[in-house]
This record gives C-alpha cells, sequence and structure tokens, in this order.
C-alpha cells in the first residue's frame, strides 16, 4: 500500500473533451438560479435555450444597424413591392386561363358541373396565390420589426423567423442556441457595470418608497435584491462565470484506487473496480462521472466522490478542472 498526497491523483486526472459545451442542471433550476440572475433571464426561458428549444441573441451592433436601417428599410419596401407586382401577374394569368378554358368548354357544350368545377379550381388556386403573397409580406414586416428592437439576450422562439434574421441582417448581431450561447453571454458580463446597475435601481426604489409614492418594494426591486447578491459573490471572489458551463469533464482513471506497492512514488500499479456517480448535464439530463473504489483503510487517500465501493455518489462535474 502507497501512502501518498492527494495531489498526485489529481496529476493523474483525465477529462473528456465534449463535442458541445453543456451546463450543469443546477446553476439554471436550482434555487437562487445563479445564471438567471447573473443574466437576468427566467429558468423557463434558460431552458428553452439550453435545451434547443429557442435562440437568444448574444450581442448586437447597435451602432451599425442605426447608421442602415434606412437602406435596409428600402430594400425590405421594394421586395414588398416585387411581390405585388408578382401577385398581379399570377392572378391575371390564372385569370386569363379561366376565360380560355370556359370558352373552351362552352365549344365543346361541357355540361354546367364541368364548368363551375373547373371554375371553382381556378379560383381556388387564386385564393391561394393571393394567401401565399400576402404571408410572405406580412413575414417581411415581422422579420423587420424584430430587427428593429432586437437585443441582447432576447429570445426568438421561432426558428423560420431567426432564420430570416440571420440570412438578412446576420452582419449586425450574433445569436444561438445551447450552453454555447449562455457562455458567450456570461464572457461579456461586466460585473462592476452591473453592480452599479442594480444599485441604482435598488436607490431609485428606496428614495420612492421614502417619498411615499411607494407603499412596498415592487417585484423588480425584489429580483435587483437577489441579482445583486449573486454578481457581488462573483465579483468578490473573482471566479470565472464561465465555469458553470462545461467544455470537458473530469474522470478519475480506475487506477486511482486501491494502491500496490511501488517504488516508484508517481506510478503504482492498481487493481481496481469502478463506481459510477450520477451527475446531470444541461443537454441529456445525466451524465456518468467514473472515480474509482478503494479500500476503508484510513492510510488511503480519499476522493472527492465516492467514500466507499459501490456507491452512488452525486458530485458537481463543473468545480473541477480537466
Amino acid at each position: 500500500m502507497e501512502v501518498t498526497r492527494s495531489k498526485v491523483r489529481r496529476d493523474r486526472m483525465g477529462h473528456i473533451e465534449l463535442a458541445a459545451p453543456v451546463t450543469h442542471i443546477w446553476y439554471f433550476k436550482g434555487v437562487p438560479s445563479r445564471l438567471g440572475y447573473l443574466l437576468d433571464l427566467a429558468p423557463k426561458d434558460l431552458e428553452k435555450v439550453i435545451y434547443f428549444a429557442a435562440y437568444i441573441v448574444t450581442s448586437v451592433d447597435d451602432e451599425s444597424r442605426h447608421s442602415d436601417l434606412p437602406k435596409l428599410e428600402e430594400e425590405i419596401a421594394a421586395e414588398k413591392r416585387r411581390i405585388d407586382k408578382q401577385l398581379e401577374v399570377d392572378r391575371d394569368q390564372l385569370l386569363k386561363e379561366l376565360e380560355t378554358e370556359l370558352a373552351e368548354l362552352e365549344e365543346q357544350k361541357a355540361k354546367a358541373d364541368v364548368v363551375r368545377k373547373r371554375r371553382r379550381e381556378i379560383e381556388k388556386t387564386l385564393k391561394q396565390v393571393t394567401a401565399a403573397a400576402q404571408n410572405r409580406a406580412a413575414r417581411l414586416d415581422e422579420v423587420l420589426d424584430t430587427f428593429r428592437t432586437l437585443a441582447p439576450r432576447q429570445l426568438v422562439s421561432d426558428e423560420l423567423l431567426y432564420r430570416e434574421l440571420r440570412d438578412r441582417f446576420g452582419e449586425y448581431f450574433t445569436g444561438g442556441m445551447g450552453a454555447e450561447a449562455i457562455r458567450d453571454l456570461l464572457e461579456q458580463i461586466d460585473f462592476d457595470a452591473e453592480a452599479e446597475l442594480l444599485r441604482g435601481l435598488l436607490d431609485d426604489e428606496a428614495e420612492k418608497i421614502k417619498a411615499g409614492t411607494r407603499k412596498a418594494r415592487s417585484q423588480k426591486a425584489t429580483r435587483a435584491v437577489k441579482r445583486l447578491k449573486v454578481v457581488e459573490a462573483f465579483r468578490s471572489t473573482g471566479n470565472d462565470p464561465t465555469a458553470m458551463v462545461l467544455k470537458a469533464i473530469p474522470v478519475i482513471p480506475r487506477t486511482c484506487a486501491r494502491w500496490s506497492s511501488s517504488t516508484a512514488a508517481g506510478s503504482p500499479r492498481a487493481t481496481s473496480t469502478t463506481c459510477t456517480g450520477a451527475s446531470s448535464t444541461a443537454t441529456t439530463g445525466s451524465s456518468a462521472c467514473s472515480t474509482s473504489a478503494r479500500p476503508r483503510s484510513s492510510s488511503t487517500t480519499r476522493s472527492g466522490c465516492c467514500r466507499r465501493p459501490s456507491t452512488r455518489c452525486s458530485t458537481t462535474v463543473a468545480a473541477a478542472g480537466p
């Protein structure tokens, strides 16, 4: 049996690089929701983004959008005029086809039922063409209106709408979905500016209560207090908020338990069984964190995951580095 420091085990720790970043479920569904308070988003909105059910805007180039907006509005207006012009052409063509076919049916002395059926078919096609053109014009108005008010941390649940925004105005904003988008937002947080903003909001609320214009603290101010606690915690400790989004999961190799005697302090032989502990991730709800079983001998260095063999354990994988 080899007695050594826990540092040796940490040096031997491996990691699994993830194909896409994930975030631990505790950070956005826990109470308090640290991700929710940092980003000022409701847990249900965070869940939509993390589970790939909605897009979120991460940044907007306001200056370029403001300067180019008149030109972009003119482009949309020109496209709407083209849609209206094409609709008139299609309507005229369908009406000509109707007149031609009705004349041929009269020459052939077709039955009245056949004439009425053909007339209804062309009228139905005409309505479909008109509705499609109107829907296209309405979609252009919706895309432009959404682009005008687009702001960071704004959710876009309509996938087709987001794709249209990205294809037309992708140079003016960035966005995405999943934990990667959340990580991008966390990287942009200025804790000093955020704390100053929240304190200013609370000072204004206190003045209103003191002046008698408000009897009790508003819901917005109550949330600001909770947000300030989380912001100040990160600000005072200097912790990186992006650590709540994982790009790699640490794992303890099987050879880190039940040391057998060895002359080399850094490379003992081992025979062990593994114990799998459950740890949730943002994309699947659960992933396996493996650590080694070890004897109950006091001379063996303990791990922070499993305390005894064949034990189910929960661990926060975000706390350890790769």
